[in-house]
């Protein structure tokens, strides 16, 4: 999303990952960006998922001439493989279910694990209810005016997915909506200055995105459920995880909150990690 790198789009025959692939598409089509569609099949898969991704390709390129489409029939574990390609990716789109498909892949039971163990971004696209499917809108992302949610608190690794999810946003045509949860034993003067920190060096680097801020009383619940619950009401979340690295757990990279939402979120959800990023050199810390 917005830089000259690639987007990764993991294919398993099923609707929701043609819709992934639709959505990589719009954004490649805007940026000029690559896409690779990718299918982890088992070995005598190979010559059918091959020849499906090259007429799926056919099919985007139609609407995305000056976009790179290329394909890749592979074996191996999908996750693993995934999380291999898109190492050096800007963003992982997966569709969420492989269930509709006749000989159903195995994407829709791993997706789960990907966003922990994933170095890039990932995006685990939902079709909500009323929604129109991205293939059904080919000039754009299916617009409900919803904003996209994401969570603030004092942390460097929210701020970067501030930073993303602006740019989410702005991809979808919508506003960001940003929610800091407040404790009742947190510091609330030195977590407003923060914020307010933070909020006015996301307007500065991600210029033309609209951007609304809310404080939010736990009021017994964890920023899971509270970010969970916001999603309800949005184009799509996003979320920071803190871990660098692979890890054999596919989870462990997650952290309490992001493992949450993943499970409960019923909206699109943006993974972030956290990475060296040269826009922090310019945001204040409270000292």
């Amino acid at each position: 999303m917005g830089n000259d790198k690639f987007i990764v789009v993991g294919i398993d025959g099923s609707q929701a990952s043609r819709e992934a692939a639709w959505w990589a598409m719009k954004d490649a089509r805007s940026t000029g960006i690559e896409v690779r569609l990718v299918a982890v099949v088992d070995e005598s898969q190979l010559e059918r998922a091959d020849a499906r991704l090259e007429e799926l390709a056919d099919e985007l390129s139609t609407h995305a001439p000056e976009a790179v489409f290329t394909t890749l029939a592979t074996t191996g574990d999908p996750a693993e493989v995934l999380v291999d390609l898109a190492a050096d990716a800007t963003l992982l789109v997966l569709g969420e279910h492989g269930k509709d498909e006749a000989e159903p892949g195995r994407l829709g039971t791993v997706a789960a694990g990907i966003p922990g163990h994933a170095l890039c971004s990932v995006l685990i696209l939902r079709q909500t209810p009323g929604q129109k499917a991205e293939s059904e809108v080919p000039d754009g992302h299916p617009r409900d005016r919803k904003p996209v949610v994401v969570g603030l608190d004092t942390s460097v690794y929210s701020a970067i997915a501030t930073i993303d999810a602006a740019i989410y946003a702005r991809v979808l045509g919508v506003p960001l909506r940003v929610l800091t949860v407040i404790r009742e034993d947190e510091p609330g003067d030195l977590v407003a200055t923060q914020v307010e920190f933070d909020l006015a060096w996301l307007r500065a680097e991600v210029p033309g995105a609209v951007i609304v801020h809310e404080y939010v009383p736990a009021a017994g619940r964890t920023p899971a459920e509270v970010l969970v619950e916001a999603g309800d009401e949005a184009s799509g979340l996003a979320v920071g995880k803190r871990g660098m690295g692979l890890f054999e757990s596919m989870r462990v990279q997650l952290g309490r909150t992001s493992a949450a939402v993943l499970r409960d979120a019923r909206s699109s959800v943006l993974f972030v990690p956290y990475r060296e990023d040269r826009r922090l050199e310019t945001r204040r810390e409270v000292r």
